[in-house]
């Protein structure tokens, strides 16, 4: 499924693959300007999901019938924001 969704985002010009001929074999992801350029909505979509978890739990609850929370791409937005944590990644 990550494999699917990686070509997936570099068919659609968010991403490039670099691939290095080693042994083992090697491939490095990096987003493009377009990519980039989805960093602020999803930071919004992040924050407004964080504001909003526990209806978005109760909801999910109410339909699956679900006792204890599930884990939520939400819960793990961490206030960074990606735009901050990828530029802090690359100049490591």
């Amino acid at each position: 499924m990550l494999a699917q969704t990686l070509r997936a985002l570099e068919r659609d010009g968010l991403l490039t693959r670099t691939e290095f001929e080693e042994n083992p074999p090697r491939v490095e992801y990096e987003s493009t300007p377009l990519g980039h350029s989805l960093f602020g909505p999803m930071d919004a979509a992040c924050a407004w999901a964080g504001e909003d978890l526990d209806q978005l739990d109760a909801a999910r609850a109410r339909a699956t019938g679900a006792d204890q929370r599930p884990e939520s791409a939400a819960a793990r937005c961490d206030g960074e924001g990606l735009a901050q944590a990828t530029s802090s990644r690359a100049s490591r």
